[in-house]
């Protein structure tokens, strides 16, 4: 009876299929599915889904595997025929950074990333541009200094500004080239008018025009 028992349950266990690493073949992006390299027998998958935290119809987070990836491939409810590929692993060739614990990093090959840092601070960088439409008001509140530095910085749109504007080049107005205010200032210290007459009378259009 023992035996029985032993030979149904071990044909029970045949049955079913634990999770397995494999190493991603393939990727289909407009399904976001992949094939998988079941390890160590080396058998291929067909396309199988790609697990995600966030999910939505045409939206959601997208983090698509790379051939090569070391992955954890899952079968639902332990059937052989429907499996889903669940985490990835870093190994020998693809090595972790070294990221203190309790951070949170999300880091793109092409050396662009976006980190939480345990003392609070918020890190962002780009290997490129940096592309940002906002669709409603874009509010910033900075209880400090705001420092930006730039080749140049172009503006379209009105800019209402409360408080001192300090520039420590010239400052030109209505896309001219020619005047600055720097340029206006010194021209009105030292101008001179001609047409002077005594009384009340006008003088004449000054000497120094702008």
């Amino acid at each position: 009876m023992q035996n029985i028992m032993r030979r149904e349950a071990a044909r029970q266990a045949g049955e079913k299929s634990p999770p397995r690493r494999g190493i991603v073949s393939a990727y289909d992006p407009d399904h976001y599915a992949a094939k998988v390299v079941i390890q160590p027998e080396g058998h291929e998958t067909g396309f199988i889904p790609v697990g995600s935290p966030m999910v939505g119809d045409g939206w959601g987070m997208f983090c698509p595997p790379t051939p090569g990836d070391e992955v954890d491939v899952h079968f639902q409810e332990g059937g052989k025929n429907a499996a889903y590929v669940s985490l990835r692993f870093f190994g020998n060739q693809a090595r972790p950074l070294s990221v203190p614990s309790g951070e949170f990093w999300l880091v793109h090959r092409s050396g662009s990333f976006l980190k939480f840092l345990n003392d609070g601070t918020v890190e962002l960088n780009t290997a490129g541009d940096l592309n940002a439409t906002v669709g409603g008001q874009a509010n910033l509140s900075v209880t400090g200094k705001v420092v930006a530095s730039a080749s140049e910085f172009d503006l379209t749109g009105d800019l209402n500004v409360t408080g001192t504007i300090t520039a420590s080049g010239d400052i030109y107005d209505n896309g001219r080239t020619d005047n600055s205010m720097n340029h206006i200032r010194a021209v009105y210290d030292t101008h001179t008018h001609g047409g002077i007459q005594a009384g009340g009378g006008n003088t004449a259009a000054p000497n120094q025009p702008l």
